[in-house]
């Protein structure tokens, strides 16, 4: 059973974490208010994570030199590139935005704990190379039919064998192509294809396509 150390200034915050942790099957060995009780608190509860909205990155790194077998998972508002490099830096194994749903927290728990990197997903967009897993609700803003071209993409399908699957025109998936890279913040067609493939596991061999 993972036992969880759940860190925010929010009392509110810390009470909804609790439980959800709690119906996920985990426990929650401790909880505190802020940073400057972090590293006593980790030392204390020996947490298999630490999951909290951290107020220095400071505290992240003595957490992460005092108890190494803590994975430490950043649930924040502030989700800028930045920030998620510099948490990154300081040992965060996980970074989620607090819109992220109850089921995304706790699969980035269970993933963190395993010893995967997780983003969420608008994240994981933008900075690919930091996620080994993304987690997030399926609906990144497109539309059902963007959906299902951005899966198709992940399989390794070009424009035509897109169309040809969709039952659409190759005009037609071209003009979608620009639209789901901007609502993904993605600056092309390659990101979106790692985008998807991260997120949605091909579901088809690529040579299929």
């Amino acid at each position: 059973m993972l036992r969880i150390l759940l860190a925010d200034r929010d009392p509110v915050m810390r009470t909804g974490l609790a439980v959800l942790v709690t119906q996920a099957g985990m426990t929650v060995a401790g909880q505190v208010n802020g940073s400057s009780e972090l590293v006593h608190a980790a030392l204390t509860c020996c947490p298999d994570v630490v999951v909290g909205e951290f107020d220095g990155l400071a505290a992240v790194e003595q957490v992460a030199r005092a108890v190494p077998g803590a994975a430490l998972l950043m649930f924040t508002t502030r989700d800028d590139d930045e920030s998620v490099r510099a948490a990154v830096n300081a040992g965060v194994r996980g970074y989620l935005h607090k819109s992220a749903s109850p089921t995304s927290v706790v699969r980035a728990i269970e993933s963190v704990a395993a010893g995967e990197a997780v983003l969420g997903p608008r994240i994981a967009a933008r900075l690919p190379a930091l996620a080994s897993v993304v987690v997030g609700e399926p609906d990144d803003g497109l539309t059902d039919r963007q959906q299902d071209i951005l899966r198709l993409l992940g399989e390794g399908c070009g424009n035509a064998v897109i169309a040809a699957r969709l039952g659409i025109a190759a005009k037609t998936v071209g003009n979608q192509i620009p639209l789901i890279l901007a609502k993904l913040g993605v600056p092309d067609r390659a990101a979106a294809i790692d985008y998807a493939r991260r997120k949605r596991p091909p579901t088809h061999l690529m040579a299929a396509c």
